[in-house]
């Protein structure tokens, strides 16, 4: 993980706001009943009438529910779906989590913590390291995020999404996209499988490709 990765004076976006009416998503349910889409991509709602509305406007998508989340309506996305983004905020960092409730404990970009202190996880390991990942994975550390907010192009009137990521090999390359871009942008968002040998697991990883400037920034 590239560090430093978070820009820790972007300004914070209400990930709860009234025009984020979906997030993107690459499986469906919730763990332990989680399952990978194989590369393919769906749309998750809480309000049933506007995932509706998505439906009737993507030819072929299928509409499912799975789990008991508040997001619980997917979208199920053909194909043959090109999920073009006109990206509008992007945002990455290191952060711990409260495991209770899932607020946030503290935030940091591997070198200095959200309010300039020095990074209190960088005392207790390497950044990258092995033992940095075991110690992010019992809730001891920080872990790498990503998060955007966009509208897929050509469906602009029906709202804002979100894309969301929290492991290593997910976030690695919106690190890299917002390194690359400043918001905003358009670029082109797919799934690429990945399986690590060592642990007999299959994922998906994000993929950007197609990045172009807009050429007048959109308010936010």
């Amino acid at each position: 993980m590239a560090i430093k990765i978070l820009n820790v004076s972007a300004a914070p976006v209400n990930r709860e706001e009234d025009d984020i009416v979906a997030s993107i998503a690459n499986g469906v349910g919730t763990v332990p009943d989680y399952r990978d889409l194989g590369g393919g991509m769906a749309l998750r709602f809480a309000d049933l009438d506007v995932a509706e509305k998505w439906a009737a406007a993507i030819p072929g998508a299928t509409l499912e529910d799975h789990g008991d989340s508040k997001r619980k309506h997917y979208l199920m996305l053909p194909s043959g779906f090109v999920m073009r983004l006109g990206v509008q905020h992007l945002s990455s960092k290191m952060s711990l989590k409260n495991a209770a409730d899932w607020s946030e404990v503290r935030a940091c970009d591997g070198v200095e913590m959200s309010d300039g202190a020095p990074c209190v996880c960088a005392k207790l390991a390497e950044h990258g390291s092995g033992e940095m990942r075991q110690l992010a994975n019992t809730n001891q550390a920080c872990k790498p995020s990503s998060f955007m907010v966009a509208h897929v192009v050509g469906f602009e009137g029906l709202g804002k999404v979100s894309f969301s990521k929290s492991s290593e090999s997910t976030v690695r390359p919106m690190v890299a996209l917002e390194e690359e871009q400043a918001t905003p942008f358009t670029v082109t968002l797919s799934m690429k499988q990945v399986t690590s040998k060592k642990l007999g697991h299959t994922w998906s990883v994000p993929e950007f490709a197609d990045v172009v400037a807009d050429a007048e920034p959109e308010p936010f």
